[in-house]
């Protein structure tokens, strides 16, 4: 079984065999809601996340919106009041470690 987005295609190449992905853009839910792509959760948040998220949050694909919007905003609350600032002081105590969740 694979989970994600209702529109993530999988073909079977003729050429060379091979298995590929397509359609990917959606592959982790938005953190806050609108039509562009470009503010997407990082999967160590939704590895993180107690509750599953869904990667069609916001899009018409989606047939569970409010739901959705309930669990992308406990998250958004969680990347921004803890994992943000929890970041943001490890650098301050040391500017030379790695930063991880």
């Amino acid at each position: 079984r694979m989970y994600g987005p209702l529109d993530i295609e999988g073909h079977l190449s003729m050429v060379d065999g091979r298995y590929y992905l397509l359609d990917t853009t959606r592959l982790f839910p938005p953190i806050m809601g609108g039509k562009g792509t470009h503010s997407m959760l990082r999967p160590e948040c939704c590895k993180q996340n107690p509750v599953p998220l869904n990667p069609d949050s916001y899009s018409r694909f989606s047939k569970t919106l409010a739901e959705d919007a309930e669990t992308i905003a406990a998250t958004r609350e969680l990347v921004f009041g803890k994992y943000i600032p929890a970041a943001i002081a490890s650098l301050e105590e040391d500017p030379t470690q790695s930063v991880t969740a």
